[in-house]
């Protein structure tokens, strides 16, 4: 049940993190920094 769960916020969290990176991407005007924003925040946290 635990997996199945997990699963499913993963597949929840994955399209979310497409939509912010996309939308990131338009507000910097460049691909390259919009990636290398979400890498940083998603290492720290």
């Amino acid at each position: 049940m635990e997996t199945i769960l997990l699963g499913l916020i993963i597949g929840f969290g994955l399209p979310l993190r497409t939509s912010i990176n996309s939308n990131l991407g338009k507000k910097v005007n460049y691909s390259f920094l919009a990636s290398l924003i979400s890498f940083t925040s998603g290492t720290i946290f």
